[in-house]
């Protein structure tokens, strides 16, 4: 019955999707209600930024809903979180930028990110110290597998690596966000 229901709400979000493109202000409004919460979430963890990752999830919408070529092969929800990791991506090449979490106040956070579909923990800044040590792919890899359910697959066609490439990645940024929080101190 859980696979039924997944399938559902795959294809459920497809017709919502082309509902919104064929113009039905109704259907694009859920969708972006139904989007928002993970991708601006993504795109914190991803920016440290909370003024850019909106700005990141709002250009996305843009490409979404404007310059998409979705064919339905993946999950709406996926194919937008990688439109949106990628304008992080972007942003974070072009800027070089990194802000500590500690400089951003706990109800900021929890004024965009707590939703009952996200479980965020604001005040865990050992893991958010920790992914921040992770190289920019690493921290990609396990944001993507952890926000996103992202399979090794989709992180592979992500990156423009093949799937085993993307296990390793995965492995790898794994093992070393765990090194990194024994040597921060979490037990």
């Amino acid at each position: 019955m859980t696979l039924k229901t997944n399938s559902l709400t795959w294809h459920d979000d497809v017709k919502l999707y082309q509902d919104a493109l064929s113009g039905n202000a109704n259907s694009a409004k859920s969708l972006v209600k139904k989007l928002s919460p993970k991708a601006l979430a993504l795109a914190f963890r991803m920016t440290q930024n909370m003024d850019v990752a909106q700005d990141c999830v709002q250009d996305a919408f843009m490409k979404l809903f404007y310059k998409s070529k979705f064919e339905g092969s993946a999950k709406i929800s996926t194919y937008f979180h990688t439109i949106v990791s990628r304008n992080c991506l972007d942003y974070l090449k072009i800027k070089q930028l990194t802000i500590p979490l500690d400089s951003v106040e706990d109800s900021v956070l929890e004024e965009y990110l707590i939703d009952e579909n996200v479980q965020i923990q604001t005040n865990n800044t050992l893991l958010e110290k920790a992914l921040n040590l992770l190289s920019l792919r690493q921290r990609l890899a396990i944001l993507l597998w952890a926000y996103d359910d992202a399979t090794s697959n989709s992180i592979g066609e992500f990156l423009n690596i093949d799937e085993n490439a993307a296990n390793q990645l995965l492995f790898r940024a794994k093992a070393n966000l765990k090194k990194e929080l024994v040597r921060l101190g979490y037990e």
